[in-house]
């Protein structure tokens, strides 16, 4: 009902920021999806809401121009967060999960990631989040999800075919799932399944570093 109210209230002219910044300290379920073809856009600035909202335990923010930085305020900002959808986010690039992996936010209780239909978010920085999560950070994380239509940026231009470190993520971190289902690869990658969909129970040949993954993938969608 929390959702609703917002987006309710957004239609009728108030500024997402302010709604938001109305939020209270009893707020634990948030859900908000700006609807398909609604051209206004709702930049998001401050996320001063945070503050009023210690104790939010799942967000979900589906189609609204958040940036990097709101993104890593976010996870820093609310701590009992366990679970964040920012699906159809389509200005973020992923840098806030470098942030994310080198500050206080590696001890993060989130347990789920949802960054579906992000297209423009860069295959580099998924592979250092991956990598964080080898060494240790996000101890509660069980769930990613990186799926697009496309795949992710390498080289200014979508990658279908990124290389993940999936096998060694499935053995030092075998409760993780993770998801990077690309539904219209080029022909080629069609035909040999490259979808790099994982989880902690099936087997991947990728067990790549990330700066070979990177490279590789790289030099495969060119000769594409």
């Amino acid at each position: 009902m929390v959702g609703r109210g917002v987006l309710m209230s957004c239609v009728i002219g108030l500024s997402l920021d302010s709604v938001l910044n109305c939020l209270t300290r009893k707020c634990q379920h948030l859900f908000l999806e700006k609807e398909f073809g609604y051209a206004k856009p709702y930049r998001i600035c401050g996320l001063s809401f945070e503050r009023n909202c210690p104790n939010m335990t799942s967000l979900s923010v589906i189609g609204f121009d958040l940036s990097d930085k709101n993104a890593y305020l976010l996870i820093k900002g609310l701590r009992k967060l366990k679970y964040l959808n920012l699906s159809r986010t389509k200005i973020i690039t992923g840098l806030f999960l470098r942030d994310v992996s080198r500050d206080d936010c590696i001890d993060s209780l989130l347990e789920t990631l949802i960054l579906r239909d992000c297209n423009s978010l860069e295959e580099r920085d998924v592979c250092l989040f991956l990598n964080s999560l080898l060494i240790g950070n996000f101890r509660f994380i069980r769930h990613i999800d990186v799926s697009n239509e496309a795949g992710l940026i390498y080289g200014n231009k979508p990658c279908s075919k990124p290389l993940f470190p999936l096998e060694k993520l499935n053995e030092e971190r075998p409760g993780i799932t993770f998801v990077a289902e690309f539904r219209t690869p080029p022909p080629a990658a069609a035909a040999s399944s490259s979808s790099s969909s994982s989880s902690s129970s099936s087997s991947s040949s990728s067990s790549s570093s990330l700066g070979d993954s990177s490279s590789s993938s790289g030099t495969d969608d060119d000769e594409d």
